[in-house]
């Protein structure tokens, strides 16, 4: 062969080589401008991303810091209704201790009296201690008509009588009446019965148990006695509950309030009426009404003290100033499975 031939094939394999590996390099070029691309991309939805991450954390951390900042708020006036309290002067006086709201009561107290009576007697000194520190009585029956429209009664017990015990100045025996149940009252004080008669309200005056034994058993839709119980010693709330528990009808109730031991306003007011023999705390009160064979009781708070900040949850029940309880006699025709139409306060 020819030196020529020689260099032809030598560089024809040299060009074919080259081509070879300029075709293996464009190749190389297109994968690696593919990768290239493909890594753009993945950087640019990347930095999305992040971008709104760190503005959904932004977003985050300036909610954090206002939150913060009225926590700080919040403790500082915590702080200053604690602990930034002006130091009391040395003596202190105070004018009119009760005068005005006196002069209020005994003005009261004549207006319900309506007839002259001896101010000097017993009753009349009690009732002037009730207006005083009980309220006057459209006040109180606007708090009763709320608990008594609660009650759901059958309709076979609607047309027998609710008895309240210690009627007092009638504003439940009222309640019950305009909401469509027939009262009748019961009290010791012979001046409260003959004012409750004037406005011809039923009541009877004498000892509660004893009044309440002259019904026939199962005859009554209800038995009541509103801050009555406090009054009583034990051994007679207790054969109170038993003879009531007799008199009242299957699907009857028994509906009590009195002043609530867990609330320091209700407890250091409770000696003002010298009549009191002892406090019951709700779970006490239950119990009581429970084991005589009551059932379905139901407790409630009213007369709620005024509070000046959110008080903690555990701590609602010593903010109330009554508690009381409703429970009903166990109805053996509803326990069977008969339904028995229930009749709710406020019924014409």
């Amino acid at each position: 062969m020819s030196w020529i031939s020689k260099n032809f094939k030598k560089r024809t394999q040299l060009e074919n080589d080259v081509r070879s590996l300029l075709s293996m390099r464009e190749e190389d070029i297109t994968s690696l401008r593919a990768q290239l691309a493909q890594a753009n991309s993945f950087a640019m939805h990347s930095a999305t991303e992040n971008v709104e991450r760190i503005a959904a954390l932004q977003e985050r951390l300036s909610s954090v810091c206002l939150e913060l900042a009225s926590a700080k708020t919040s403790i500082q006036e915590l702080r200053s209704e604690l602990f930034d309290v002006p130091s009391l002067p040395g003596l202190n006086y105070l004018e009119k201790p009760i005068q005005d709201r006196l002069d209020k009561a005994r003005i009261e107290t004549e207006q319900f009296l309506r007839t002259g009576s001896d101010p000097e007697s017993e009753n009349y000194q009690y009732l002037l201690m009730q207006m005083l520190f009980r309220g006057p009585v459209e006040q109180v029956k606007k708090e009763l008509s709320v608990l008594i429209e609660g009650l759901a009664v059958p309709v076979a017990c609607r047309t027998l009588p609710v008895v309240d015990v210690g009627c007092g100045r009638g504003e439940l025996l009222d309640t019950l009446s305009e909401n469509g149940f027939q009262s009748i009252g019961i009290d010791t004080s012979q001046l409260m019965i003959e004012k409750l008669r004037e406005r011809n309200l039923e009541a009877l005056q004498g000892d509660a148990i004893e009044r309440l034994a002259e019904f026939p058993d199962e005859s009554l839709c209800g038995v009541t006695a509103f801050h009555v119980i406090e009054h009583l010693q034990h051994d007679y709330f207790q054969e109170l509950l038993r003879i009531a528990f007799q008199k009242i009808a299957p699907g009857g109730f028994v509906f009590l309030e009195t002043p609530n031991p867990f609330c320091f306003e209700s407890l250091s007011f409770f000696y003002t009426d010298s009549t009191h023999v002892r406090p019951i705390q709700p779970f006490q009160l239950a119990f009581h009404v429970e084991s005589v064979g009551f059932v379905q009781s139901r407790a409630h708070f009213s007369a709620p003290v005024p509070a000046t900040r959110v008080q903690a949850t555990q701590n609602w029940i010593r903010l109330y100033q009554n508690h009381g309880i409703v429970a009903y006699k166990r109805n053996d025709t509803a326990q069977s499975g008969t339904v028995q139409p229930m009749i709710y306060g406020n019924v014409a």
